[in-house]
Protein backbone atom coordinates (compact mmCIF):
# COMPACT_ATOMS: atom_id res chain seq x y z
CA UNK A 1 0.00 0.00 0.00
CA UNK A 2 2.98 2.06 0.61
CA UNK A 3 3.63 2.02 -3.12
CA UNK A 4 0.21 2.84 -4.28
CA UNK A 5 0.00 5.93 -1.61
CA UNK A 6 3.02 7.55 -3.17
CA UNK A 7 1.78 7.09 -6.49
CA UNK A 8 -1.69 8.64 -5.71
CA UNK A 9 0.77 11.24 -3.89
CA UNK A 10 2.28 12.23 -7.07
CA UNK A 11 -0.17 12.24 -9.19
CA UNK A 12 -2.38 14.14 -7.18
CA UNK A 13 0.45 16.77 -6.86
CA UNK A 14 1.80 16.80 -10.70
CA UNK A 15 1.79 19.85 -12.98
CA UNK A 16 -2.18 20.44 -13.52
CA UNK A 17 -3.71 17.85 -11.06
CA UNK A 18 -5.89 18.66 -8.86
CA UNK A 19 -2.61 19.04 -5.63
CA UNK A 20 -0.64 21.30 -7.97
CA UNK A 21 1.45 23.14 -5.04
CA UNK A 22 2.70 25.60 -8.00
CA UNK A 23 1.23 29.53 -8.24
CA UNK A 24 -0.28 28.62 -11.60
CA UNK A 25 -2.70 26.11 -10.03
CA UNK A 26 -5.10 26.86 -7.67
CA UNK A 27 -3.52 27.24 -4.60
CA UNK A 28 -4.61 29.80 -2.69
CA UNK A 29 -7.38 30.60 -5.21
CA UNK A 30 -10.35 28.11 -3.71
CA UNK A 31 -11.39 27.28 0.17
CA UNK A 32 -9.72 24.22 0.39
CA UNK A 33 -6.31 24.92 -0.64
CA UNK A 34 -3.13 22.88 -0.53
CA UNK A 35 -1.27 23.69 2.76
CA UNK A 36 1.91 21.83 2.37
CA UNK A 37 5.31 23.38 2.21
CA UNK A 38 5.68 23.01 -1.92
CA UNK A 39 2.91 26.08 -2.23
CA UNK A 40 5.64 28.35 -0.76
CA UNK A 41 8.65 27.05 -2.23
CA UNK A 42 7.40 26.96 -5.71
CA UNK A 43 7.10 30.32 -5.51
CA UNK A 44 10.40 30.74 -5.77
CA UNK A 45 11.19 28.03 -8.21
CA UNK A 46 8.07 26.18 -10.43
CA UNK A 47 10.30 23.16 -11.02
CA UNK A 48 9.02 20.08 -9.11
CA UNK A 49 12.49 18.62 -9.12
CA UNK A 50 13.46 21.75 -7.00
CA UNK A 51 10.23 22.31 -4.78
CA UNK A 52 9.82 18.90 -3.63
CA UNK A 53 13.69 18.13 -2.16
CA UNK A 54 13.98 21.36 -0.68
CA UNK A 55 10.33 21.36 0.74
CA UNK A 56 11.01 17.43 2.20
CA UNK A 57 14.62 19.05 3.86
CA UNK A 58 12.94 21.69 5.43
CA UNK A 59 10.11 20.07 7.29
CA UNK A 60 12.01 16.37 7.24
CA UNK A 61 14.64 17.93 9.16
CA UNK A 62 12.33 20.06 11.63
CA UNK A 63 10.68 16.70 12.01
CA UNK A 64 13.75 14.65 12.79
CA UNK A 65 14.68 17.33 15.23
CA UNK A 66 11.31 16.75 16.96
CA UNK A 67 11.83 12.68 16.74
CA UNK A 68 15.48 13.11 18.82
CA UNK A 69 13.78 15.80 21.15
CA UNK A 70 10.93 13.12 22.16
CA UNK A 71 12.75 10.15 22.36
CA UNK A 72 15.13 12.46 25.21
CA UNK A 73 11.77 13.59 26.78
CA UNK A 74 9.69 12.07 29.63
CA UNK A 75 6.64 11.17 30.13
CA UNK A 76 5.08 14.42 31.44
CA UNK A 77 2.02 16.70 31.01
CA UNK A 78 3.71 19.67 29.70
CA UNK A 79 6.27 17.76 27.64
CA UNK A 80 3.91 15.84 25.86
CA UNK A 81 1.50 18.68 24.48
CA UNK A 82 4.41 20.89 23.38
CA UNK A 83 5.95 18.11 21.50
CA UNK A 84 1.53 17.39 20.28
CA UNK A 85 1.36 20.96 19.34
CA UNK A 86 4.62 20.90 17.20
CA UNK A 87 3.71 18.04 15.29
CA UNK A 88 0.27 19.38 14.61
CA UNK A 89 1.75 22.32 13.14
CA UNK A 90 4.78 20.81 11.16
CA UNK A 91 2.83 17.44 9.39
CA UNK A 92 0.75 19.26 7.35
CA UNK A 93 3.42 20.90 5.59
CA UNK A 94 5.54 17.60 4.84
CA UNK A 95 3.54 16.54 1.59
CA UNK A 96 0.01 16.74 0.26
CA UNK A 97 -2.66 18.03 2.36
CA UNK A 98 -5.30 20.73 2.40
CA UNK A 99 -7.24 23.42 4.63
CA UNK A 100 -9.37 20.94 6.19
CA UNK A 101 -6.56 18.60 7.59
CA UNK A 102 -5.24 21.92 9.27
CA UNK A 103 -7.90 21.58 12.11
CA UNK A 104 -5.52 19.54 13.83
CA UNK A 105 -3.99 22.78 15.03
CA UNK A 106 -7.11 22.15 17.78
CA UNK A 107 -4.58 20.05 19.71
CA UNK A 108 -2.22 23.16 20.07
CA UNK A 109 -4.94 24.53 22.39
CA UNK A 110 -3.84 22.69 25.36
CA UNK A 111 0.39 23.41 25.07
CA UNK A 112 -1.00 27.07 24.47
CA UNK A 113 -3.12 27.32 27.53
CA UNK A 114 -0.30 25.40 29.40
CA UNK A 115 2.50 28.20 28.68
CA UNK A 116 -0.44 31.25 28.90
CA UNK A 117 -0.91 29.87 32.51
CA UNK A 118 3.09 30.14 33.16
CA UNK A 119 2.42 34.24 32.01
CA UNK A 120 5.28 35.91 30.42
CA UNK A 121 6.49 36.74 26.86
CA UNK A 122 6.49 32.96 26.16
CA UNK A 123 2.78 32.67 26.85
CA UNK A 124 2.20 36.01 25.46
CA UNK A 125 3.56 34.66 22.05
CA UNK A 126 1.79 30.90 22.16
CA UNK A 127 -1.24 32.92 22.54
CA UNK A 128 -0.84 35.49 19.32
CA UNK A 129 0.73 32.88 17.07
CA UNK A 130 -1.90 29.86 17.98
CA UNK A 131 -4.91 32.25 17.99
CA UNK A 132 -3.46 33.86 14.75
CA UNK A 133 -2.62 30.40 13.14
CA UNK A 134 -6.41 28.74 13.97
CA UNK A 135 -7.74 32.10 12.24
CA UNK A 136 -5.83 32.28 8.99
CA UNK A 137 -6.42 28.54 8.55
CA UNK A 138 -10.20 28.96 9.26
CA UNK A 139 -13.15 29.15 6.69
CA UNK A 140 -14.39 31.89 6.84
CA UNK A 141 -10.55 33.95 7.09
CA UNK A 142 -10.02 31.99 3.95
CA UNK A 143 -13.06 32.72 2.21
CA UNK A 144 -12.36 36.74 2.76
CA UNK A 145 -8.51 36.19 1.84
CA UNK A 146 -9.96 34.77 -1.21
CA UNK A 147 -12.55 37.18 -2.20
CA UNK A 148 -10.32 40.82 -0.81
CA UNK A 149 -6.57 39.67 -1.27
CA UNK A 150 -6.02 36.87 -3.75
CA UNK A 151 -6.79 38.59 -6.72
CA UNK A 152 -4.12 41.06 -6.00
CA UNK A 153 -1.34 39.15 -5.47
CA UNK A 154 0.93 38.71 -8.31
CA UNK A 155 3.47 36.04 -8.82
CA UNK A 156 6.21 37.95 -10.24
CA UNK A 157 9.37 36.73 -10.56
CA UNK A 158 12.06 38.85 -8.16
CA UNK A 159 12.81 38.07 -4.50
CA UNK A 160 10.70 40.54 -2.87
CA UNK A 161 7.52 40.07 -5.33
CA UNK A 162 8.12 36.19 -4.27
CA UNK A 163 8.26 37.30 -0.28
CA UNK A 164 5.02 39.88 -1.17
CA UNK A 165 3.69 36.30 -2.77
CA UNK A 166 4.22 33.99 -0.04
CA UNK A 167 3.10 36.79 3.08
CA UNK A 168 -0.56 37.87 1.10
CA UNK A 169 -0.94 34.78 -0.84
CA UNK A 170 0.07 31.83 1.32
CA UNK A 171 0.24 33.28 5.29
CA UNK A 172 -2.28 30.27 6.10
CA UNK A 173 1.39 28.17 5.18
CA UNK A 174 3.48 30.39 6.51
CA UNK A 175 1.77 30.61 10.19
CA UNK A 176 1.95 26.53 10.25
CA UNK A 177 5.59 26.97 9.47
CA UNK A 178 6.15 29.64 12.23
CA UNK A 179 4.12 28.10 15.16
CA UNK A 180 5.45 24.65 14.47
CA UNK A 181 9.10 26.31 14.98
CA UNK A 182 8.01 27.87 18.04
CA UNK A 183 6.43 25.00 19.56
CA UNK A 184 9.40 22.78 18.64
CA UNK A 185 11.68 25.47 20.51
CA UNK A 186 9.51 25.25 23.19
CA UNK A 187 9.44 21.44 23.46
CA UNK A 188 13.22 21.51 23.12
CA UNK A 189 13.56 24.80 26.14
CA UNK A 190 11.05 22.29 28.28
CA UNK A 191 13.58 19.63 27.71
CA UNK A 192 16.41 21.34 28.88
CA UNK A 193 14.92 22.60 31.86
CA UNK A 194 13.87 19.22 33.12
CA UNK A 195 17.33 17.76 32.45
CA UNK A 196 18.70 21.40 34.19
CA UNK A 197 16.30 20.38 37.28
CA UNK A 198 17.69 16.45 37.25
CA UNK A 199 21.26 17.43 37.54
CA UNK A 200 20.77 19.81 40.10
CA UNK A 201 18.45 17.43 42.18
CA UNK A 202 21.78 15.12 42.09
CA UNK A 203 24.28 17.70 42.84
CA UNK A 204 22.22 18.51 45.85
CA UNK A 205 21.96 15.00 46.64
CA UNK A 206 25.79 14.27 46.36
CA UNK A 207 26.56 17.52 48.43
Amino acid sequence: WMSEMRTTIAGDAAPGAPGDPRPEANVGKDLDTVVDMQSIVSIFNRNPGFYNPVSYGIIGSLLLVWTLISLRSQAVANQAWLAIAAAAALTPLFAYHREHDTKLLLLCIPACIGLWAARGALGWTAMILTTTTIALNGDLTQIARIMLIEPHVSYQPGFIANITAILFGRPAQLSLLILGVFYLLAFMRQLMRGANADRAQIVDGES
